[in-house]
């Protein structure tokens, strides 16, 4: 019969909850750049297509400003999801672990009460 080490057992619950923890903090990240992505966008919209009657600066400098704003919005989203997209691949990884340990361990009848409510 197989034993299970406890510790174990709890290092690999502790590791899924960390990898979900990580994973929440980057969506918000993602969500953040998103939100500049399109404020920049918006930005470059009002300067290409000024609202008839309002005063506004018109000139290349500023519409290259821009849109060198929504370009590195772009870039900055791009970099968060990519690594949105790594963290969600190591919180699955961590979660299927935990899950396979803490059903094996619910086999033997060694899961641990506090772990049994998780």
């Amino acid at each position: 019969m197989a034993t299970i080490d406890i510790n174990r057992l709890r290092r690999f619950h502790a590791d899924a909850t960390a990898a979900g923890a990580a994973l929440r903090a980057q969506w918000e990240k993602v969500r953040y750049a998103r939100e500049d992505l399109a404020r920049a966008r918006t930005q470059l919209e009002a300067a290409r297509r000024p609202v008839p009657g309002v005063k506004t600066v018109e000139d290349g400098k500023t519409q290259k400003r821009f849109a060198a704003a929504v370009t590195a919005a772009e870039e900055g989203l791009r970099l968060a999801e990519t690594e949105n997209e790594r963290l969600y691949r190591i919180w699955e990884h961590a979660a299927r672990l935990r899950d396979r340990v803490r059903q094996f361990a619910a086999e033997q009848g060694v899961l641990p009460k506090d772990l049994q409510e998780i």
